[in-house]
């Protein structure tokens, strides 16, 4: 973990905080996961390169972890949603949370107002959360290595 990731030990082990939001797939509750790991990737925005590099790790662990779901949380509109869903071919959710609802739950607000810290939850199949990344810099915000071994270890 670098200096610039947060990893908030308030949230952990805990209930995941939960959200209902529109998506690339339609209408999204977090519950309805229950039952199986759920991995959500905390995009800074929609449009944010680094965290495009981001989709492509999750994509591909996607593959290699199928009875594990993901998500990805964007700050803009479901259109946006939709357009990135489909320029990577994802064969899961990108959700909308415009107005950041799903983001401050998981306390990954903004710096002085403009600066969106961008995360990572790796959630059990009880939905309890057992990792969660936080940072400003977004190559901090994923570390595949940490959700890899989050997944075998739940």
């Amino acid at each position: 973990m670098t200096a610039t990731t947060i990893n908030q030990p308030a949230l952990l082990n805990r209930p995941a905080p939960t959200f209902e939001l529109n998506s690339s797939m339609g209408r999204i509750r977090l519950e309805q996961y229950r039952g199986r790991h759920t991995v959500i990737f905390f995009m800074r925005e929609f449009n944010c390169m680094m965290c495009l590099g981001h989709i492509r790790e999750l994509k591909r662990l996607s593959t290699i972890h199928p009875r594990s779901q993901f998500l990805v949380i964007g700050g803009g509109s479901v259109e946006q949603a939709r357009q990135l869903a489909e320029r990577y071919k994802l064969n899961f959710p990108v959700v909308a949370d415009p107005q950041r609802v799903a983001y401050a739950s998981y306390d990954l607000g903004k710096a002085l107002g403009v600066m969106q810290r961008s995360g990572t939850a790796v959630i059990d199949d009880q939905g309890i959360l057992r990792l969660f990344l936080g940072s400003y810099n977004p190559l901090s915000s994923f570390l595949e290595k940490e959700v890899t071994q989050t997944l075998s270890r739940i």
